[in-house]
Parts: structure tokens; C-alpha cells; sequence
């Protein structure tokens, strides 16, 4: 069963519409979903040529399209979106609601399938440009060292469960797995239809109603947040490379997703810990120590964790360990400046403010307040922000810890 949200929004000149579809995250399927969202991006059984589909978004006035499959906390989310410029800035009185909406229905209903098996072609060439994603990430040696720290601090949990690290395994997805997926997605997964622009409200419904109607008898089974719990580990993991410096992510438990009410001390904590030239981390480690150029702490929403990343000279990885763990003792016993609250809480209220006017904001806004059944608007989240004090910031630091840092030890080619 679908649900369906209408943003009515006047300030847009566009018309966007965005098909969600949840899954639990499980490791045995990413990387059949992902090479299906590929698949679902490119052709359709109508566009089964890219140059197809390339002249009826030319015909819809510039219109664009585009799927995808990401992991969000312990789900993964097939997004399929269009957008097409408001009709009243057209001189031609053409119906681009309906044609946006027959269009993300002919890729999600009727993929370019014969005898209920994808292309071979087209299965092949969505298996390399799913490799040449991880590939691109295995080459930066930052990413790499933030997806090894996850995959580590996260096994046999859904932080864990990234997309797979062996380009083999992306090899031997079948056909048969691929297909299945497909019947999964149209089938057994939660679909949200969200809507965006100065749209009437029986116009978008008779749209939704003509041309997307899906089989799914699913809802509200699904929601991605989670709290990671915390494991016993090595608390030092250590990999060498060829490298001309070192990288290292430390990977902490919060408790705290995006749900819960205390997110929003959390969101302060980590911008006085490590997100503005002010914070602990960069004035201790880049500006009094000159251990390295970029260093920041990063939340993971809906797992429940904190992140510290940075690259430094492989000599000062021991000093940037100690020098990082003696920044959290700080936050935890509120030893840092007391100006640096209200400086974090107008810096995350600006940027909340300016959400307003980012499409992707309301977005992920509106499908959040979705999943969970609630109604948070921007506002109401600036009112929360407004409303946490240091003593908020200390309390909620004391309950974050380390589980790992794993380290990226680059080393000469001689060495």
C-alpha cells in the first residue's frame, strides 16, 4: 500500500516527483538491489535506448530522471525522481504532471525485461558502473579508510552491512537474484510517493491514481533508525598502503538517532566537537599542533554514531589518537568555552533555515516525518536547537564511546 505526500510549495518553478521504496538491509541483497537500480536508471521495456529516453525528457521541456539505491541505517531505499518545469512557464499547454508520472511508471512497472530476465547486456554494463563506484572509492584513501572503520566497528550489524568491498562478489549476482529483487520491490516493500511544487491537490491524486498505483501491500513495517551497539574490539585496527600519509577514522557509539529527542544536543556537541574552525578537534589538532590540513566529526543519524576523520603524517599517528581522545574527555567534562554553544546553535539554525529553500532538504524532511509518523517541520526543530543549553551538551557526550579507530598507514614504496 502506498502513501502519498503533496508539498505545496509556490516558490519552486519545477514540479518534482519521488518514488521511495524501503527494504531491511540485508547483506546477501545490496549488491543485487544496487545493480537493479542501475538497471531500472538506463532502460525501460518503452526507452530501452538510452537515446530513447534522452529525446522524451528533450520533448518534456528538459525534464530529468534518475534512480538509485542507498543504505540508510538498517534499510536500503530505492529512489526513483523526475523533474519537469511548472507548466505556466510553458507557452504550450502540455500536461507535464501526467507525463512525469507515466514516465517514472514505465521504468518501475515495465523494465526492459524478456522471458522475466533482464538483458544481458544491460546487466553487464550495471555490474561495471557498480564497480567503478566502489573502485572510485577504494582509490581515495579517506573513503576508504571511513568504509573499512564502518564495515569493522559495525560487524554483524547494519553499519556493517555496506556495499560489499570485493569487486568479485559484484561478479556473481545472477540473473535469477537481479529478477528477484525486482518482484521484491514491486511487490513487498513500503512505497512513499512524495510530490513538490504548486500542484493541485485532485490533479496530483488522479495522476498517482492513473499511472502509479502499485501491488504492495506493505506499510509501516519498515523504519531505518537503530542504535549500534557497542562490541568489545581492538581499539587500534591497522592496515599498511603505499601511501605518502596516513588516514584515520574513529568510529563511536551515541545512543541517539535522529528520532530521539535529545538528537538535537547531539547535533551541538558534534559541531562544538569537530565541525567549525572553532571546534576542539581542528584548533587542538590543525591549528596549535599542525598535525593536519582537514579534521572533522560527522554523525551517522540513523545508526547512531560519530565519526572523526583525518589524514596525517605517519609519524604523528599516535599524538593524533591521544590528542583526539583528550578532545571527548574535554566535551565530557565541559571543559571547553562556554561562547562555542550559542555559536554552534546559530550556525545549525542558519543552516535549517536555508533547508527551507533546498529541495532535497524537504525531501528527506518530509519522507523522515513518514517513516517515523511524525510532524516535525523546520521550525519546530529550530525551536528544539534554540532550547539546548551546555550542561544539554555535556550530559550527552558522557554517553559516547569509542568502539575503533582504524588507521590507513601509509608507508614509502621502499619502506
Amino acid at each position: 500500500m502506498q502513501k502519498l505526500k503533496i508539498i505545496r510549495d509556490d516558490r519552486f518553478k519545477n514540479i518534482h516527483v519521488q518514488v521511495r521504496m524501503i527494504a531491511k538491509l540485508e547483506e546477501e541483497k545490496i549488491n543485487a538491489r544496487m545493480i537493479l537500480a542501475y538497471l531500472m536508471n538506463e532502460v525501460s521495456k518503452k526507452y530501452d535506448t538510452k537515446q530513447k529516453l534522452s529525446n522524451e525528457l528533450d520533448r518534456l521541456y528538459g525534464a530529468s530522471y534518475h534512480a538509485s539505491s542507498t543504505i540508510v541505517g538498517a534499510t536500503q531505499v530505492f529512489i526513483f525522481k523526475t523533474k519537469t518545469i511548472h507548466p505556466k512557464y510553458m507557452k504550450n499547454n502540455i500536461d507535464l504532471l501526467s507525463a512525469q508520472c507515466e514516465l517514472l511508471s514505465e521504468f518501475i512497472m515495465r523494465p526492459n525485461m524478456i522471458d522475466g530476465s533482464f538483458n544481458s547486456e544491460n546487466i553487464e554494463e550495471a555490474k561495471r558502473n557498480l564497480k567503478n563506484s566502489m573502485q572510485r572509492m577504494f582509490d581515495d584513501p579517506s573513503s576508504y579508510c571511513m568504509n573499512k572503520a564502518l564495515k569493522v566497528a559495525g560487524y554483524g550489524q547494519p553499519l556493517g552491512c555496506s556495499v560489499s568491498d570485493d569487486l568479485n562478489k559484484v561478479d556473481e549476482v545472477t540473473a535469477q537474484e537481479i529478477y528477484e529483487a525486482y518482484q521484491e520491490l514491486i511487490t513487498n516493500l513500503q512505497v512513499d510517493i512524495q510530490v513538490l511544487g504548486d500542484v493541485e491537490k485532485d490533479a496530483v491524486e488522479e495522476c498517482i491514481h492513473k499511472y502509479l498505483t502499485t501491488t504492495s501491500e506493505v506499510r509501516g513495517e519498515v523504519t531505518p533508525d537503530y542504535r549500534m551497539k557497542y562490541v568489545e574490539m581492538d581499539k587500534h585496527m591497522e592496515e599498511v598502503k603505499p601511501l605518502s600519509q596516513s588516514y584515520l577514522t574513529s568510529v563511536y557509539t551515541t545512543q541517539i538517532s535522529n528520532r530521539d529527542e535529545q538528537y538535537s544536543a547531539l547535533r551541538i556537541a558534534n559541531i562544538i566537537f569537530g565541525q567549525i574552525p572553532s571546534s576542539l578537534l581542528f584548533q587542538e589538532l590543525r591549528e596549535k599542533e599542525s598535525l593536519c590540513y582537514s579534521v572533522y566529526s560527522a554523525l551517522n543519524p540513523y545508526d547512531a554514531v560519530l565519526l572523526v576523520a583525518t589524514g596525517v603524517d605517519t609519524i604523528n599517528i599516535d599524538k593524533t589518537k591521544k590528542l583526539i581522545d583528550v578532545q571527548l574527555t574535554r566535551m565530557k567534562n565541559g571543559e571547553f568555552d562556554d561562547n562555542l554553544v550559542p555559536v554552534a546553535k546559530k550556525m545549525l539554525i542558519n543552516s535549517l533555515k536555508s533547508s527551507k529553500d533546498d529541495v532535497n532538504a524537504i525531501f528527506a524532511l518530509e519522507y523522515r516525518n513518514t517513516l517515523f509518523g511524525i510532524t516535525d517541520s523546520v521550525d519546530d526543530m529550530i525551536t528544539k536547537i534554540a532550547s539546548v543549553n551546555k550542561k544539554d551538551v555535556v550530559e550527552i557526550m558522557k554517553q559516547v564511546e569509542l568502539v575503533t579507530t582504524y588507521t590507513v598507514k601509509g608507508v614509502q614504496e621502499d619502506d
